[in-house]
C-alpha cells in the first residue's frame, strides 16, 4: 500500500503557476474556437518542469493579483518575474534567468517626443501598470503618472490622446500592438527607461521550494543547449535593443 501511495504522488506531480497575459512572452489565445496556452517563455518552463517530472498548471490574472497569490502560498510559481528586495522575501529566485526583459516608451508616431535626459519629457502623461519592476524608477522621472489595469487600456488612452506615453517592455509593447492592428500608428524611443532586465521563474517559499529552484535552474542550463530550446527561440525571434536587431 506505502509503495502505491508513493507512485501516485509522483505521477501526480502538479505545480500552480501564475501569470498575466504577457504576449509573446506567456499568453492565452484563441486558435480554432479553442483557447491554447503558448508563448516563449511559458513554453521553456513547461518544457524544464516536464525534463523534471512535473506537469504545469496556470492560473492566469492581473500582476498584483499573481503577486499576492505567490506571497500567500497559493501558487507555487509566478512566471517571468523581475528579481527585487522585496520580492526575494517571499519567493526563490533560481539563479539562472529565462529571459531579460527591456522598459521603453512607446507613443503615437505623429508626435514628435525624445528621451535624451528626463526634462525632454517633463509634464508628459505616463500610462502604467500597477506593481510592475519599473515603477521605482518611473516615479524619479518628471512625469504625470496614469495607471491603468493593463496594457490594452494603456494602449486605447494613448490613442484617445489621453495620455503622451505608454511604458513596457519593448516585444511585449510591439506583439501587442501587432495583434490588437495599431502597429502602424505607434513608434517606441529606442532608449531603455531602465536597464536590461533578467526575467526568472520564481517559486514560492513553500517548505523544499529552495532546492525545487536549485534543481529548476540547473535543468535550464542544460535545457538551453538543446535543439528544442533554439526552435522556440527562432519561433519567438524577438528584439535586442543594444543592437536593434532580433535576438538569437
Amino acid at each position: 500500500m506505502a509503495l502505491l501511495l508513493v507512485s501516485v504522488v509522483v505521477l501526480s506531480k502538479t505545480l500552480i503557476g501564475v501569470a498575466e497575459n504577457w504576449p509573446p512572452f506567456e499568453y492565452y489565445t484563441e486558435v480554432g474556437g479553442k483557447y491554447i496556452e503558448t508563448g516563449r517563455d511559458l513554453l521553456i518552463l513547461k518544457a524544464v518542469l516536464k525534463r523534471m517530472g512535473y506537469d504545469l498548471k496556470v492560473m492566469w490574472l492581473p500582476w498584483v493579483r499573481c503577486l499576492e497569490m505567490i506571497k500567500t502560498k497559493k501558487a507555487d510559481i509566478i512566471l517571468s518575474t523581475a528579481k527585487t528586495e522585496e520580492r526575494m522575501k517571499y519567493l526563490y529566485f533560481p539563479d539562472e534567468p529565462v529571459s531579460v526583459m527591456t522598459n521603453v516608451f512607446f507613443f503615437l508616431k505623429d508626435r514628435k517626443i525624445k528621451f535624451d535626459k528626463p526634462d525632454d519629457i517633463k509634464g508628459l502623461t505616463v500610462a502604467y501598470i500597477e506593481a510592475y519592476y519599473y515603477e521605482d524608477e518611473l516615479k524619479k522621472l518628471p512625469v504625470k503618472l496614469e495607471r491603468v489595469y493593463d496594457l490594452d487600456s494603456a494602449f486605447r488612452m494613448l490613442l484617445k490622446g489621453r495620455v503622451d506615453l505608454v511604458i513596457d517592455d519593448v516585444n511585449v509593447g510591439l506583439f501587442r500592438a501587432r495583434q490588437l492592428g495599431i502597429i502602424d500608428k505607434i513608434d517606441y524611443i529606442k532608449k531603455p527607461v531602465t536597464k536590461v532586465v533578467p526575467l526568472y521563474m520564481a517559486f514560492a517559499k513553500k517548505p523544499g521550494y529552495d532546492k525545487l529552484a536549485e534543481e529548476f535552474s540547473e535543468e535550464l542550463k542544460k535545457f538551453k543547449k538543446t535543439e528544442e530550446y533554439f526552435k522556440i527561440i527562432k519561433n519567438y525571434g524577438l528584439i535586442k535593443l543594444d543592437d536593434m536587431t532580433l535576438e538569437k
